[in-house]
């Protein structure tokens, strides 16, 4: 490995321990090639890399075309920084690497821009996305412009008969409007399109409608008439990046004193239902054999939001390739049978060398949820790279299919019937927030 791509402090400390997450900032070897081009040739070979790693978790791309600069940042583990380096030597796709430089990130610094509160239908960032590379599938979200003349429902047709319009002048498979999320929205358009689509399509929209008539616009006086071009005359508001949600690990059972609530009021969960909205539940899990906790009541399903289309899934066909949902599922619910399988908790340790090892020592606690037989509902959102994009979490995309939903602040509760705030789960009363047994 050539020792000048990857600094010897950003090395010695990768050597050290390669599990360990490094924020890093990859600069761009240009060589006269298109930044553009460079950057999305990058991403592939991280998530290539990516793909081979056992620990996913928390390693992102965290400068997704945001900054025009030739570098990108990203979170990233040390042994994942060295096999990316490796694989951009071997690869030789242009005269020199890809890669000119990785070292660490020492600087979170934001600076306020005025020129960012002019007004843009297109947003700054997607814009200095489309600028780096406009052949590039961008993931957006177009809210409709609610004081459009003919209504809000008029400027959705508008919208999705531009992006139709578009795609059909330069088609590509991976350009699609997402008709099944958009229906889930009266205010957002969800689709994948290129640079040059959403340019196009903003410009079109500009242009005056032959259905918005002057005198319906609102909008100030031009030349003693209404203002047929304005900002209210055009059926879109703002185009958004369908920005990437990402997971996010914080707090356990003794953090919550849900083991106190557990033993003070003998709240088990039964005869609720929780929604993991997050990336899958392992279906074959032993944590949730116990007290079939991805067992439903009849009238529910767990949903893949990932595909092209939503799927329901069976419980046995569960899958979860980051780990997180699982993770999240684990601490609301399920008990793992001390009788037939073995806790197992690693840790790592340091010898006197500095290096870093795991360890394995056995656990002799039970292992259990918050609400060890409550149901469990799989909404898999976010894909094996633990991330996803807006449009899949937006509660009405699932909320349609399950009536009996009840919102709560970072969380999903649901009853097995939609009438159920009224007549109480069977085996369980309200308490302050919680439920005991009768």
């Amino acid at each position: 490995m050539a020792t000048s791509i990857i600094p010897f402090p950003l090395m010695q400390r990768i050597n050290n321990d390669e599990t360990a997450l490094q924020r890093v900032i990859i600069t761009l070897n240009t060589g006269g090639h298109p930044f553009g081009e460079l950057r999305t040739q990058l991403y592939k070979l991280v998530h290539q890399v990516l793909e081979k790693d056992p620990e996913r978790t928390e390693q992102h791309i965290l400068s997704s075309g945001i900054d025009p600069q030739p570098y990108v940042k990203a979170r990233l583990r040390g042994r994942v920084i060295k096999e990316l380096v490796r694989l951009d030597q071997e690869r030789k796709l242009y005269p020199n690497s890809i890669i000119a430089e990785i070292r660490t990130d020492l600087s979170d610094e934001r600076s306020f821009d005025p020129d960012n509160l002019v007004r843009t239908v297109i947003s700054i960032p997607m814009l200095n996305d489309i600028q780096a590379d406009e052949n590039m599938v961008q993931s957006v979200m177009i809210e409709i412009n609610v004081n459009y003349p003919k209504g809000r429902s008029e400027a959705k047709k508008r919208v999705v008969e531009l992006i139709i319009n578009a795609i059909a002048s330069n088609p590509r498979e991976d350009q699609f409007l997402s008709k099944w999320k958009s229906d889930t929205s009266e205010q957002y358009v969800y689709a994948k399109l290129t640079g040059k689509a959403i340019r196009e399509i903003v410009k079109l929209d500009q242009k005056p409608s032959a259905e918005v008539k002057a005198e319906d616009a609102i909008g100030p006086d031009v030349e003693g008439g209404k203002d047929k071009t304005g900002p209210d005359c055009c059926a879109i508001y703002h185009v958004w990046p369908d920005f990437k949600l990402r997971a996010q690990i914080w707090c356990s059972a003794p953090t919550v004193k849900a083991d106190a609530c557990r033993r003070s009021f003998a709240t088990t969960g039964r005869g609720i239902v929780w929604a993991v909205l997050d990336s899958g539940i392992d279906g074959n899990h032993p944590h949730f054999k116990k007290h079939s906790n991805l067992t439903l009541p009849s009238g529910l399903a767990h949903m893949d939001f990932t595909g092209p289309n939503r799927a329901d899934v069976e419980p046995e066909k569960l899958t979860d390739d980051y780990g997180h949902g699982t993770h999240v599922a684990g601490i609301i619910a399920g008990e793992l049978d001390t009788d037939k399988y073995e806790a197992i908790s690693l840790y790592r340790e340091r010898d006197e060398n500095g290096r870093i090892s795991y360890r394995r020592k056995p656990i002799d606690v039970p292992v259990i949820g918050v609400a060890a037989e409550c149901k469990l509902l799989s909404y898999k959102v976010l894909d094996k790279r633990g991330v996803e994009r807006v449009r899949s979490t937006h509660p009405r995309s699932w909320r349609q299919h399950e009536p009996g939903i009840r919102l709560r602040p970072g969380m999903v509760r649901m009853w097995p019937k939609p009438n159920l705030r009224r007549s109480k789960p069977s085996g369980a009363l309200r308490f302050n927030g919680s439920h005991r047994r009768r």
